[in-house]
């Protein structure tokens, strides 16, 4: 059975989702500690390297989602046009 990536990401989700609502208060503390020390333990480098990293995702997110808003919104306007012109020659034939 294969699934797609959307699939295979939405079961991921869920199963992330179940596991940390199931976790018991020691294992979430001992995930906090995890993640607190490893944040910590980054050097000026790697921050600044994950900081880069943040800034070019999100520059690509953000051109990715105005250049699907831009096509959106030429896609209502056609199909406004149209709407008008079959608006219009009816309003003459009458």
């Amino acid at each position: 059975m294969m699934l797609s990536p959307e699939e295979r990401t939405e079961r991921k989700r869920d199963y992330n989702k179940r596991r940390y609502q199931n976790m018991t208060d020691e294992q979430q503390d001992k995930r906090k500690g995890n993640n607190k020390r490893r944040y910590q333990n980054r050097t000026e480098e790697q921050q600044e390297e994950r900081r880069e990293k943040r800034k070019e995702y999100d520059k690509r997110y953000r051109q990715n989602r105005t250049e699907g808003l831009k096509e959106k919104k030429r896609i209502r306007k056609e199909k406004l046009t149209e709407y008008l012109e079959i608006y219009r020659q009816n309003r003459t034939e009458e």
